[in-house]
This record gives C-alpha cells, structure tokens and sequence, in this order.
C-alpha cells in the first residue's frame, strides 16, 4: 500500500479530503462496505469533499496511476474503463495494477451528533422557558441527551485513537435507539438513530 500525504476530516455530514503535495494523476473515491454505495471518482484536485448520507464506516481509496484517464463512466485503465465498484474487485483480486493505491477507513457519526444537538436545543428550550428551573425540563429527554453525550463522547474518543473498531463496535449497540429521536423529528431517520 501507499502512503500518500493528505488530510482527512469530517465537516458535518461531509468527508473533506486534501491532497498535500503533488496531486497529479490521483483519483479518489469513498464507499461504505455495509450498504455497498460507492461515490464516483474524481480527480484529485483542490480538495474533494463526500457527503456521506449514513452514519458508519466508509472507506477512501486514493490511487495514483499516470496513465489512467478519469472519463464519464469511471476510470480508464488500458482498454478498459472501471466504475468505483470494479475497481474495489480490481485491488482485491490484483487481476490488474491499478498503480499506487491507499484505503484509509473513517466513522461517520454525524447524524447521530444532529440528534445529540436536537437533544440538547430541545433541553435548553425547556430550560429557557422557565430561566433554568430544573423543574421545567423532563428527565428522560435529559436522561436521552446524557446517554447520546456518552455515546458520541465515546465514540469521538476511540476515532481520535485510532481504533475503529472500538468505535463501530459502540456504534453497532446503539444502532437501534430511534426511540430516543422519533419524538424531535416527523422523519426518525433524520437524526440518525436508525430507527
């Protein structure tokens, strides 16, 4: 594998990426391994940003490879052109050199922060109403937010470690808490609660 200099980091529910250096025949792209959804590839260029629509993990494969042409339908290696997907099975399998490539792993929890912030603007609202009277919030929306707090804290935690399967793994358990969101949202999906 490579080793390209690069930044990447998540602005809200965007995945920005950044080419340190000479970013001259290198192509990127983002998949999620789970949902199988792959993002086209791009030229690397300024600066590349994704925009995952799910919390969990998503893969970015940078490659660089001079005689490749990014065309319509994908990437031209040779005579043939490969679409994001076919260049995973291509890596894998090393049927073909696709050149120097890297895959770097990221956690998205974004949607999951939405529902922690609804969850703390609904608390402040209680609190607002009645001047921080601790008898105007219910406990469970706070008992909600702690609990999401932790959970995001946590997650955040292991990320900056480095370890992301600390990280999924936490995920993977509370994937099933639409209760939590359903009540801040007509759509549950929206906060990210997988509900």
């Amino acid at each position: 594998m490579a080793k390209f200099n690069k930044d990447l980091h998540m602005r809200g529910c965007h995945l920005v990426s950044t080419i340190l250096g000479d970013s001259s025949n290198m192509y990127q792209f983002v998949f999620n391994p789970d949902e199988e959804e792959f993002s086209n590839i791009y030229e690397c260029g300024e600066g590349l940003e994704f925009e995952l629509e799910n919390d969990g993990t998503y893969q970015v494969v940078t490659l660089r490879n001079p005689e490749a042409v990014l065309t319509e339908d994908g990437l031209q290696i040779g005579s043939k052109i490969y679409a994001a997907n076919e260049l995973i099975l291509a890596i894998e399998s090393s049927v073909i050199n696709v050149g120097e490539v890297e895959i770097d792993e990221i956690l998205s929890i974004c949607k999951l922060k939405k529902c922690l912030a609804d969850l703390e603007l609904n608390v402040f609202q209680k609190l607002v109403k009645n001047c921080g009277s601790v008898k105007c919030g219910s406990d469970e929306i706070r008992a909600q937010r702690d609990f999401l707090f932790v959970t995001v804290w946590l997650i955040e935690h292991y990320i900056e470690l480095g370890n992301i399967e600390k990280a999924q793994a936490i995920y993977d358990r509370i994937k099933g808490c639409g209760s939590i969101c359903s009540s801040l949202s007509n759509n549950k999906n929206d906060c990210g609660c997988n509900g």
